[in-house]
């Protein structure tokens, strides 16, 4: 019997429980809550993905079907949604897919749902421990609010990734962008958080809507929309492959995840969403809402290894993603914004890398950016409460004598988000850039131009991450001598050292993608990727090429960590010098490429003017309309009464008038 449903209720009971007694329970309470559901979820899942990841027996029940290479179970909790018989529609010529359509609420886990598990409630629950200190400063009330948002993003980021439909994994999916806009919005009373969150919420049901016709789509076509009957059918059906409904359907589940994961054009949201608290950047940021595209990508490759062209599109608009969010990240002072613009950066390197079919590079960066991303952006709240939540790296400096641990954290994670041997970011970005050139489907200036750009990300990556790193340790004090920075309290630092750990260590998980050893990330991944039709073609190098490769990718993090040392380690006129020279291009990358103000003159604008004609004819036209038509009545009832009184003498005088009238109308006609 599988217990694996109890995953996602123990976030979820903690957020009932700190939602109706959080504030008789205090802080201690609500802290004891919040951490300890989801400690005994990570507990939980080590035990669920066991079978899966590491060998032994599969669970047993009525209610659980172990397919049938024995790498993955399906729990069936409870028949949701019987709707009858369905039929496909035909795709080459045949009588399509006919089944019974019944979408059930259960749970799949295979090696990719295992995976997610350990990280989303791993690095969740050192999240929760960090924010447990971290939001102390708030009142009883808002300290519960907060944990009780908190604990409920959890609960519906493990829903989508455990759910064995796309029906379970779009619950999950609104969840999560749900609870995005209350933890994004939670300081309510301020002005910018609210508007953040609300703009986060807006931006991504534009992909929200694309996802869910993908979904239609898929229903339509296959007559299911259960996780082993799509694959299965897309991957058992000869017409499929190429054809436009594939395009269709993959083009549409990737404007869903443009929108969740914050890829070009909408990837809006995602900056403006640093008006949250710090450790809700890091949970979204990190580990959870921000990876949901990426992980809906590696979960459908089946349907994106049907089209090269949707493979192509994903590869590209990840790659663009990538240049151009670092383009900006290179010029921000705000230190959450450069982290903010650093994580869209990151997760375009994984959409390339599910592009060009490279998706477990993708997910091998998924899992090392959450190590690293979730000790930035931690790191950062530690400086911010150190300096008394400023945030502007052009009045810090000098910070390494008083924050000795949370600078040496820093500074690891610099390195390993660089891509700087043996760090975790080297591993995943090298295995990255290696699956765009070995790429088999594609042109080959497609495959020059997508490495090559993301080779120069790379470079830009190590440049503003040191740069953000001695504009704010090193040289010479820039604050005010009345913010007496100090070190955060264990209870912050202990979680980012586990994470620093992480970032030094983690990705020795994929050791071997270059170096022709055993991988343990490729093996444990492999049941879960379909064998493509027309993308998982790959070229394969010898050693001494991919040696090449690697020293490459080495030699453009040294060569960003070198620049950004000699412009920011110490007192340094060429930036300013460079602002000068290029004051027009340092502006535009200031005001990121003014997108927000196209945005607004091209769509917010012209809908608001439209809001407001439409508010007009509704007031002047429709409501004038149905209000002149009550007047109307009212007049006439007016004149009707006093001609319908009751009296004789008003009838016989009426009468006297009108054969009057009909006397002189004879005479004179």
């Amino acid at each position: 019997m599988s217990s694996v449903w109890i995953i996602p209720l123990l976030p979820f009971l903690g957020f009932l429980i700190n939602a109706f007694v959080g504030k008789r329970l205090g802080k201690n309470g609500v802290r004891a809550v919040a951490c300890g559901v989801l400690l005994f979820a990570f507990a939980a899942s080590l035990g669920a993905v066991g079978p899966v990841l590491f060998g032994g027996s599969m669970p047993e029940g009525d209610n659980i079907v172990v397919n049938e290479a024995g790498h993955a179970y399906e729990v069936t909790v409870w028949e949701w949604i019987p709707a009858g018989e369905r039929r496909g529609v035909s795709i080459d010529g045949g009588g399509g897919f006919l089944t019974e359509l019944n979408i059930p609420f259960g749970f799949y886990i295979d090696p990719l749902t295992a995976v997610m598990l350990l990280v989303v409630t791993g690095v969740g629950f050192l999240i929760h421990l960090y924010a447990s200190k971290y939001m102390d400063d708030e009142d009883e009330a808002g300290y519960a609010r907060f944990f009780t948002y908190l604990n409920l993003f959890v609960a519906m980021m493990l829903i989508l990734i455990m759910g064995s439909t796309f029906v379970t994994m779009f619950v999950g999916w609104e969840g999560v962008g749900l609870c995005s806009y209350l933890l994004i919005g939670f300081y309510y009373k301020k002005e910018k958080p609210p508007v953040a969150g609300m703009k986060a919420f807006l931006v991504n049901r534009i992909g929200d809507f694309g996802f869910l016709l993908g979904m239609l789509l898929l229903l339509l076509v296959f007559g299911s929309l259960r996780y082993t009957e799509v694959f299965e059918r897309a991957a058992a059906s000869p017409g499929f492959a190429g054809s436009g409904i594939a395009l269709a359907i993959a083009l549409l589940l990737f404007v869903g995840a443009t929108g969740k994961s914050a890829q070009l054009p909408l990837y809006t949201w995602l900056p403006d969403a640093m008006e949250g608290p710090t450790p809700v950047s890091a949970l979204i940021h990190a580990a959870t809402m921000v990876t949901a595209g990426v992980f809906m990508i590696i979960r459908s490759n089946v349907l994106f290894q049907a089209s090269v062209e949707a493979s192509m599109v994903v590869a590209i608009v990840g790659g663009l993603t990538a240049f151009f969010a670092a383009t900006i990240a290179l010029v921000q002072n705000d230190l959450k914004k450069i982290l903010a613009y650093s994580t869209v950066s990151q997760l375009g390197y994984m959409f390339l890398a599910v592009g060009c079919g490279a998706y477990t590079a993708g997910l091998f960066h998924l899992v090392t950016h959450a190590f690293f991303k979730a000790l930035l952006f931690l790191g950062a709240g530690s400086v911010s409460h150190a300096m008394h939540h400023e945030l502007d790296i052009r009045k810090m400096g000098g910070l390494k004598s008083v924050l000795p641990q949370t600078r040496l954290q820093m500074f690891i994670a610099c390195l390993a988000i660089a891509g700087v041997p043996i760090l975790a970011g080297f591993w995943s970005k090298d295995e990255i850039l290696l699956g765009a050139l070995a790429q088999g489907t594609f042109p080959g200036l497609a495959k020059a131009l997508l490495y090559g750009g993301g080779l120069l990300t790379a470079v830009m990556t190590a440049f503003y991450m040191f740069r953000l790193y001695y504009r704010t340790f090193e040289g010479e004090p820039r604050w005010d001598d009345h913010q007496e920075p100090h070190e955060a309290p264990t209870l912050m630092t202990g979680p980012l050292w586990v994470l620093a750990g992480l970032s030094a260590v983690g990705g020795f998980i994929g050791f071997g993608a270059w170096t022709h050893l055993p991988n343990w990330l490729h093996h444990a991944l492999e049941p879960v990727l379909h064998p493509g039709q027309l993308v998982a073609a790959t070229a394969h190098f010898g050693l001494g090429t991919e040696l090449v490769l690697v020293a490459a990718a080495t030699a453009a993090a040294l060569v960003g960590w070198f620049w950004a040392r000699t412009w920011y380690g110490a007192e340094n006129e060429a930036p300013a010098r460079m602002a000068r020279r290029f004051p027009k291009l340092h502006a535009l990358a200031s005001a990121k490429w003014r997108v927000d103000e196209i945005y607004d003159a091209l769509f917010v604008t012209p809908f608001r003017r439209a809001c407001e004609w439409a508010g007009t004819f509704d007031r002047w036209v429709v409501d004038g309309l149905v209000e002149g038509a009550g007047v109307g009545a009212t007049l006439t009832g007016e004149v009707l009464r006093h001609v319908s009184s009751g009296r004789v003498r008003t009838y016989a005088l009426s009468v006297f008038i009108g054969a009057v009238g009909v006397a002189v109308w004879l005479i004179v006609h």
